[in-house]
């Protein structure tokens, strides 16, 4: 894994631009170049050099996120931790956290009464969030359609 470091940090950096934690984004950035797809607890503890506890917090969030999933192995204690893409993009995730933001931007627009330049901004915003709310489950299948 030492020939991917350098895109780890990169990736990491991207990452935590997206509201990951620094740990967890480079975890993630690991387990997604990692050859054998997955990548024990003890593993991430010596490749980072963090504490065991660092690097359980970002396995919490990136489990509660969906993002790994884990597994213990048959015979073995270890567990084995891989990523995910499957539940990250897709449509139920996708759109309920466009939902979500919808939601509040009209709150926000609705609390305002206002009607100014950035209200204007409101709507657009909250017309945009409406199509991809009703979009974004279309061209998933049509992509999903495609790759089969």
């Amino acid at each position: 894994m030492e020939q991917y470091r350098e895109k780890i940090e990169e990736y990491g950096h991207y990452y935590e631009r997206q509201g990951f934690s620094p740990v967890a984004s480079r975890v993630m950035s690991y387990l997604f170049l990692h050859p054998d797809g997955e990548a024990t607890f003890d593993e991430l503890v010596q490749y980072f050099a963090v504490s065991k506890s660092a690097i359980s917090g970002a396995i919490k969030i990136l489990s509660a996120m969906e993002v790994i999933t884990e597994k213990t192995k048959a015979g073995a204690r270890k567990r084995y931790f891989k990523a995910t893409l499957e539940r990250l993009f897709a449509p139920e995730t996708a759109v309920k956290k466009y939902r979500e933001t919808r939601l509040i931007l009209e709150d926000i627009r609705k609390l305002r009464k206002k009607k100014d330049e950035f209200s204007e901004s409101l709507t657009r915003t909250i017309t945009f969030f409406k199509t991809l709310e009703k979009e974004y489950p279309r061209v998933y299948e049509q992509v999903k359609k495609e790759k089969n």
